[in-house]
């Protein structure tokens, strides 16, 4: 979901539409059709600095919003980089790097032209792990990201700007204490905690010490099963995770009063 100004963006889960753009200054809807029914879900949407474009990252590939004609255009310049055409982009994130892609085949960096010039992978020796479902930048280690993998646990990932250097990583799984491999997003308080929704709980991590702990539904959790891309960290740092039973919001906060 993206916003600017009275418009909203957001993608929707069938096959018909890739989305919509909704005017809340007078609740127009406008759809946006499939232009390839292989790439139909939109599972992140980034806000692009051109004039009236927006971007859609698809579970196939790429796409930009052309806001002035409201239509889909398919993204073209892969150049050597095929595979993320065919990759599920589940998350964007934007530094002064590039934009970052975290996919089912890795990690993807583009450059301010939006090309694409890196792969992380196993493959190359850059990740222990390939299906990445959401990064999140650590506020006080440079360089360093927080991973969530769908079957990976969590990784601690640092990439180096040399592509002849391998990145540096430590994984997180259950053999560590995680209460599940499957996690869904990494988000961090102001407290040098990282908050990790599951399948199985919300899980905290010291970044430091790399402590754990798990909150379940016998700690006043309403759902142990948290969701893919149901996720998001507003500006106080509240927190808000969808799953099998609603919306949770959640204040960090509130742990160490």
């Amino acid at each position: 979901m993206a916003y600017q100004d009275s418009l909203l963006w957001a993608g929707d889960y069938t096959t018909t539409s890739l989305g919509y753009e909704l005017d809340l200054r007078n609740n127009k809807e406008t759809l946006y059709e499939v232009t390839d029914p292989k790439a139909h879900l939109v599972y992140s949407i980034l806000k692009r600095a051109a004039p009236a474009i927006g971007s859609w990252y698809l579970n196939q590939g790429l796409a930009y919003i052309d806001l002035k004609n409201k239509k889909v255009i398919p993204f073209k310049d892969y150049g050597s980089f095929a595979q993320l055409q065919t990759s599920q982009v589940n998350h964007i994130y934007k530094n002064n790097a590039g934009i970052w892609l975290a996919t089912n085949n890795g990690v993807f960096l583009m450059n301010e032209q939006e090309v694409p010039i890196r792969h992380f992978t196993t493959a190359s020796g850059d990740l222990p792990f390939d299906y990445i479902q959401h990064m999140h930048e650590d506020r006080d280690q440079y360089g360093v990201f927080w991973l969530a993998t769908r079957g990976g646990g969590v990784i601690r990932w640092r990439p180096l700007p040399n592509a002849k250097q391998l990145s540096e990583s430590r994984q997180f799984t259950t053999a560590e204490g995680l209460s599940n491999n499957f996690t869904y997003a990494v988000y961090e308080d102001d407290y040098g905690k990282l908050w990790i929704p599951s399948d199985k709980g919300l899980m905290w991590m010291d970044k430091y010490t790399y402590q754990l702990g798990i909150l379940l539904v016998k700690d006043g959790l309403p759902h142990n099963e948290f969701n893919t891309t149901a996720h998001y960290q507003a500006k106080d740092g509240t927190l808000y995770f969808g799953g099998m039973g609603g919306t949770d919001r959640f204040s960090p906060q509130g742990i160490y009063r």
